[in-house]
């Protein structure tokens, strides 16, 4: 769906999309490696995970949460959100509420932030 006004506006933060076509091209690492870097230089990042089959960047930044605890190091780590997909049988309805909760999950963490990627 397009929008026929930017979402982003004054005082936004940056958006930087990963994305391509094809499966197994390396989205989710360059995307983890991307707000990881931009962490380690002082930026504040959020990150929202669209792919609700493979929740892949949500699984590693669990998982990274989880390995610096039982190690009691201290690592940066972005404010994260999971878009999961609608569940209903109406195509419409289930974009309309995808939608909702993607714009939901930017109004959530878009004043916390200056890099939101995904």
């Amino acid at each position: 769906m397009l929008h026929a006004t930017p979402i982003a506006g004054a005082g936004s933060p940056h958006v930087v999309v990963v994305g391509n076509e094809k499966g197994g091209s390396g989205k989710t690492t360059m995307a983890a490696h991307l707000a990881i870097a931009l962490l380690k230089i002082g930026q504040r990042v959020g990150t929202i995970d669209l792919d609700s089959n493979q929740r892949g960047l949500t699984r590693y930044l669990e998982n990274r949460c989880i390995w610096a605890h039982h190690r009691q190091i201290v690592l940066e780590l972005p404010l994260h959100r999971f878009v999961p997909r609608a569940e209903g049988a109406n195509l419409e309805d289930n974009e309309a509420e995808e939608l909702a909760a993607f714009e939901a999950a930017i109004s959530d963490i878009k004043a916390s932030i200056d890099f939101l990627v995904n």
